[in-house]
């Protein structure tokens, strides 16, 4: 095949997610009036590296001098969160394609999407990478039965509500799966 015929045809993103109406911020001046796809893609080193950075700067700007370190880790929070998901939602035919519906996602997300969409898409983007990143690796027989013991009194109180909460949705996608087969 040509180098322009390989240019030419289309590199469908490994996930799709619906956005609906209401998933959108009110203000948002383009905000649609009906359910759109959106493409996810797994961020590349370079996004994430650029992720972590925009994000430093971003808290390091809001809050610089005012000593209020929890504020300042919740602003880098929600914008590595955000970043993240710009970096990843793509066209739903071509994962090289910025959405139709959102030009310059990473500059725009925050202001077009609602937070609690911006954190479903995120959750979604790291589903998406235990699933197709060659980096996860798969439990063996013994890690099967290890799991079955640490959960057996519940989830272990010393993981922080946010590692509680991701535990608990990968629980709930594992739990799926195994129902669903």
């Amino acid at each position: 095949m040509k180098a322009a015929a390989v240019a030419l045809t289309r590199r469908p993103p490994p996930a799709k997610i619906v956005i609906k109406p209401g998933e959108w911020c009110s203000r948002w001046e383009d905000k649609p009036d009906r359910d759109v796809a959106f493409g996810l893609r797994l961020p590349s080193d370079d996004d994430e590296s650029r992720v972590r950075r925009e994000a430093t700067d971003s808290a390091g700007e809001r809050f610089k001098g005012t000593g209020d370190l929890e504020a300042a880790t919740d602003e880098y929070n929600d914008a590595a969160m955000a970043l993240l998901v710009g970096a990843c939602v793509c066209d739903p035919n071509d994962l090289r394609n910025e959405p139709e519906q959102l030009h310059h996602p990473q500059d725009t997300i925050r202001h077009a999407l609602r937070s609690e969409t911006i954190r479903r898409l995120y959750h979604e983007i790291e589903r998406l990478k235990v699933e197709e990143s060659p980096a996860s690796i798969e439990a063996d027989e013994a890690d099967v039965v290890a799991l079955g013991d640490i959960l057996l009194d519940g989830l272990p109180p010393w993981l922080t509500p946010l590692a509680a909460a991701r535990c608990r949705r990968h629980i709930r996608y594992l739990l799926d799966e195994l129902i669903d087969t």
